[in-house]
């Protein structure tokens, strides 16, 4: 019976290291980088503009257009907060700004030969030991958004941003993870000075 009670404890034990593994792993993927670019069309003078909607979606029967509706109201939420704190009203007609984004997660296999070197002091003669081959594979995900000038369709702002992802993040990391990227994408867009 001691055994038994033993083994349990073992199990328990080696299930919960496993489970912290995993969490470590998802908190390191949620706390990667985000690396934002941004770029603004030259000459647009950005007082003209004070109001905004969405592009409008087709409709297809999915009010998200085929995204998933939790990160749909996520982005879109993050988004117009943003609009929002710059002084950008949302209004359903007459709007000067349209706005859309895009998301996409590319799956990379990357494959790479590292060769290590050794030499002697004091002769500085350098021989190649040898070649490590070293093969990393993760999700990329990017996230872009766009704007447009409402009245001639012209893109007058976007950015970007790329980093690494995961499907097993929970809604709540993912939330804070899309806050924060938008939060960083809005600080390089233009001023309304």
């Amino acid at each position: 019976m001691k055994n038994i009670g033993c083994i349990l404890i073992i199990v328990a034990l080696v299930a919960a290291a496993g489970c912290t593994s995993k969490q470590k792993e998802i908190q390191r993927i949620v706390d990667s980088p985000l690396v934002v670019e941004s770029f603004a069309q030259e000459g647009v003078d950005f007082k003209q503009y004070s109001t905004w909607n969405w592009v409008p979606q087709p409709q297809t029967g999915m009010e998200s257009g085929g995204r998933e509706p939790a990160i749909d109201a996520i982005i879109k939420d993050a988004f117009e907060g943003e609009m929002f704190s710059r002084g950008y009203r949302r209004v359903d007609s007459a709007y000067d700004l349209i706005a859309n984004y895009h998301l996409a997660v590319e799956h990379i296999d990357k494959n790479y030969i590292n060769t290590y070197y050794g030499g002697a002091y004091p002769d500085y003669k350098i021989d190649m030991k040898g070649t490590k081959d070293d093969n990393q594979v993760w999700d990329e995900g990017t996230l872009i958004f766009f704007v447009f000038d409402a009245r001639n369709g012209q893109l007058v702002w976007q950015a970007s941003v790329q980093a690494e992802v995961t499907d097993e993040a929970s809604l709540e990391q993912s939330e804070a993870r899309i806050k924060k990227a938008a939060k960083m994408m809005f600080e390089k867009s233009p001023k309304r000075d």
